[in-house]
């Protein structure tokens, strides 16, 4: 059966790869749908084609369209018509027409629980086999409550999110056992480690050079750790504030270390310039996971804010997970 992914991080691509190498039917043909959730991530298209990943590429700006259709549409659009204005928003604010066709006839392949990147293809294809994939911590932590799930599947009869929508038939994550009752009966293991390690050298190196790119590792004998940072700029935290936050979790802990930072790829900060002590940082363009790939670096000490992806690593000895910053830095997060 083809398959269609629909991607808007570098991580999602970076699992949308190893399903698509470990997919068991040959004859199957692929689609990557990517999305603007991260800012100019379809710049990774030609390292993917020039590598062989996937049959077909598209980019559709769904945030963008969904921004302008929250503020264009009135109550009756949201309320009543919701389902055709997402579709026609969809449809008019991107090239999705072309591969109508293909993706009628495709599996096809989630990781978002809400929104446009969601919504629009289970309300246009409500009889296709959908799947979600396991982006991080909140595939286990479910917004909907039981009377928004009534109210919009049986009141409004649209989009409802969560997993919860009819079409969505299995959700693959690496903990089954930790969904929410509710969505348990879908659940599948998503083999993620095993999937690496079983990678042949041929191919996980067909994978690092299409993240990779000039970034390269120089591994010495020095201790090394990896402060893993956060798009903090989208809630109530300043840019100033989140360096300083940063400045303090690195002074408590680089200590002798040698520091590696791996920013997050959403964010716009330039830790170079205002961190004020040397580093190395890893690109932004580079799923965190990969870095098990290299085979030739290991941290002794990983510290990051929430990032699920720490808990993925098995390159890193000591992992710290401090917690999301408290509303007063003067006392951040015990440090």
């Amino acid at each position: 059966m083809n398959q269609v992914f629909v991607c808007g991080t570098y991580f999602q691509i970076y699992v949308s790869m190893l399903l698509t190498l470990y997919r068991k039917d040959p004859g199957s043909k692929s689609l990557l749908i990517l999305n603007d959730h991260t800012p100019e991530i379809e710049k990774i298209i030609p390292a993917l084609r020039e590598n062989g990943f996937f049959d077909h590429y598209i980019f559709v700006p769904f945030r963008k369209i969904e921004g302008q259709v929250k503020k264009d549409t009135g109550i009756l659009g949201k309320v009543i018509k919701r389902n055709k204005t997402i579709i026609k928003a969809v449809e008019h604010g991107s090239d999705i027409k072309s591969h109508l066709d293909f993706i009628a006839a495709s599996e096809l392949n989630l990781f978002y629980l809400w929104g446009f990147p969601s919504a629009y293809f289970v309300l246009k294809y409500p009889n296709n086999y959908f799947r979600i994939i396991e982006d991080g911590a909140r595939n286990y932590v479910l917004k909907t409550s039981r009377f928004k799930l009534f109210k919009r599947k049986y009141l409004l009869r649209t989009y409802i999110g969560d997993g919860f929508d009819d079409a969505i038939k299995e959700i693959q994550v690496q903990h089954p056992e930790q969904l929410d009752p509710r969505i348990r009966y879908k659940a599948t293991r998503l083999a993620f480690q095993e999937m690496q390690e079983k990678l042949s050298s041929e191919d996980r190196s067909k994978i690092l050079r299409v993240f990779m790119r000039e970034f390269a590792v120089t591994v010495d004998e020095r201790k090394k750790l990896l402060v893993i940072t956060q798009p903090l700029e989208n809630s109530s935290i300043s840019e100033d504030d989140k360096l300083s936050l940063y400045r303090q979790i690195i002074d408590k802990y680089a200590n002798d270390y040698q520091v590696y930072l791996k920013p997050h790829p959403r964010e716009l900060t330039n830790y170079t310039q205002l961190l004020g002590r040397q580093f190395i940082e890893i690109p932004r363009a580079f799923p965190l996971e990969m870095l098990d790939l290299l085979q030739t670096i290991t941290f002794d000490l990983g510290v990051t804010l929430f990032s699920s992806g720490l808990s993925n690593l098995n390159c890193i000895r000591h992992k710290i997970h401090l917690g999301r910053p408290k509303a007063d830095l003067s006392i951040p997060l015990g440090l």
